[in-house]
């Protein structure tokens, strides 16, 4: 029975890895690495491309459901970076001032 689950929540996350690895791809300097949007560290392909806690939803996936896939809402940040925009979102410079960017273009109803 949990073995089912487990395949079924594999199936499940494995096409947002995909996007997920995707979008790293589509960021990637020619020596294969990422800037992390808040703070500017490298980040190598090898090492987190497919770590789900490097992806930042800018407007959160849970109150802001219907830009959950939009490429403009998620930034590649280092997982420090991501933690403490979840816990600080003012503390994560970057991070929030996008927020502040893209809520003003939800409210007048810019976003796509």
């Amino acid at each position: 029975m949990q073995e089912t689950k487990n395949l079924m929540k594999q199936k499940l996350i494995n096409p947002v890895l995909q996007w997920y690895a995707f979008l790293f791809e589509q960021r990637m300097d020619e020596n294969h690495f990422v800037k992390c949007f808040e703070c500017g560290k490298r980040m190598s392909e090898n090492t987190w491309k497919e770590l789900s806690t490097c992806y930042s939803h800018i407007l959160s996936k849970k109150t802001y459901l219907q830009y959950k896939g939009k490429e403009w809402n998620v930034k590649i940040v280092h997982p420090d970076c991501h933690h403490l925009y979840t816990i600080k979102p003012s503390k994560a410079h970057n991070q929030y001032a996008e927020y502040l960017r893209l809520l003003e273009l939800h409210y007048k109803n810019e976003l796509i």
